[in-house]
C-alpha cells in the first residue's frame, strides 16, 4: 500500500496528538534504512516515472511535468542531500504538526495523490525519489553520535527523539492493497480485539506498535464514507434490521446505520474498534 496525501496527513496528525513533550522534528531515511535527512518544508507536485536502479530494495523513479511518465504525485522535500545534518538542520525540519499542516494544502489539490520522498541524489543533481512506506517510526538521532555516527538509535540517550519516514520496499510495491470488500463492517467495528488491515490480515491490536495502530486509525478515518456506504449495503441485505447489536448503547442496526450517514468520520471515530485501537496508547 502506497501512502496518499490524505492518509499520511491524518496519521501524522493522530501521531502529533500523542502525549510527547514537544512536536517532533520529521526525518526520511534513505534507501539503505540508515541514514536520516531532515525534511524541508517544500512540496512539490510532478509525474512519477519509474526507472532503473541497482538498488533492489526500493522501487525508484523521477519526477517529471509529463503526464504521460506516470501518476501525480507530491513529493516531501529534503535540505541539503549531500551531507550529513548536523543539530542545526535537525532544528529546523519541520515538526510533525507542521507537515501535517502544509499536507492539508496538497489534500485540497488531491486527497488520493501518493506521496514520494527522495532517497538519493545521481550525477547531475538528479533526485531518485521513492514511494513513502505506510509504516512510519520514530527514532533516536544524533549525527556526532559515538556509537553510530547518524545512524538511527534505540535508546533515548543515542540522541533526539524524531520521526521517520521510511521509503516503499520493493516487496510492498507489489502486494497491492486488497480492496474494501463487503463485509459486515457494523460487526468489524463492533469487534475490540483484532484489526484487519488494507491487505486483509488480521493482527491483535495490543500488537500494533504506535505507529501501525495510527496509521489503521487514519486508514479508517480516510475510508469512513466507504465504510458507512459498505453499512447500508449489507443493513438493505439483512434479514432482521432491527436486531440489537451488543455494546454499552445497544441500538438497532437501523438506528447505528442512521447515525453513522449523519457523520461518518465521526461515527467511526467512536466506534468501539476505533476507540480500542485509541486506547492502547491513551496513558
Amino acid at each position: 500500500m502506497i501512502v496518499t496525501v490524505a492518509l499520511l496527513r491524518a496519521a501524522l496528525t493522530i501521531a502529533a496528538a500523542h502525549d510527547w513533550n514537544d512536536p517532533l522534528p520529521v526525518m526520511v531515511s534513505c534507501n539503505s534504512n540508515s541514514w536520516a535527512r531532515p525534511l524541508a518544508s517544500a512540496i512539490r507536485f510532478g509525474h512519477f516515472k519509474t526507472v532503473e536502479s541497482d538498488d533492489h530494495d526500493v522501487p525508484v523513479g523521477r519526477l517529471t511535468r509529463n503526464p504521460s511518465d506516470g501518476p501525480l504525485v507530491a513529493a516531501l522535500t529534503i535540505a541539503e542531500p549531500d551531507h550529513d545534518p548536523s543539530d542545526e538542520d535537525i532544528a529546523k525540519a519541520p515538526t510533525d504538526v507542521q507537515l501535517a499542516a502544509n499536507l492539508r494544502y496538497a489534500e485540497l489539490i488531491n486527497p488520493a495523490m501518493p506521496v514520494v520522498i527522495p532517497t538519493e541524489r545521481i550525477a547531475d543533481d538528479v533526485d531518485l525519489y521513492a514511494p513513502l512506506d505506510p509504516a512510519m517510526d520514530y527514532g533516536y538521532y544524533n549525527p556526532d553520535g559515538k556509537h553510530h555516527s547518524g545512524v538511527w538509535g534505540h535508546e533515548p540517550i543515542d540522541g533526539l527523539t524524531v520521526h521517520v519516514l521510511w521509503p516503499l520496499p520493493a516487496r510492498h510495491a507489489t502486494t497491492p492493497p486488497t480492496p474494501i470488500r463487503p463485509v459486515d463492517w457494523l460487526a468489524r467495528l463492533h469487534q475490540t480485539e483484532t484489526w484487519t488491515g488494507w491487505h486483509g490480515r488480521t493482527h491483535r491490536i495490543r500488537d500494533l506498535e504506535f505507529y501501525d495502530n495510527c496509521m489503521a486509525r487514519a486508514w479508517l478515518e480516510i475510508n469512513a464514507a466507504t465504510i458507512t456506504e459498505g453499512v447500508i449495503r449489507h443493513l438493505a441485505s439483512h434479514p432482521d434490521p432491527d436486531t440489537v447489536l451488543d455494546g454499552p448503547g445497544e441500538r438497532t442496526r437501523l438506528q447505528e446505520a442512521d447515525i453513522a450517514l449523519i457523520d461518518p468520520r465521526a461515527w467511526i471515530a467512536e466506534s468501539p474498534l476505533a476507540r480500542a485501537l485509541a486506547d492502547v496508547y491513551a496513558n
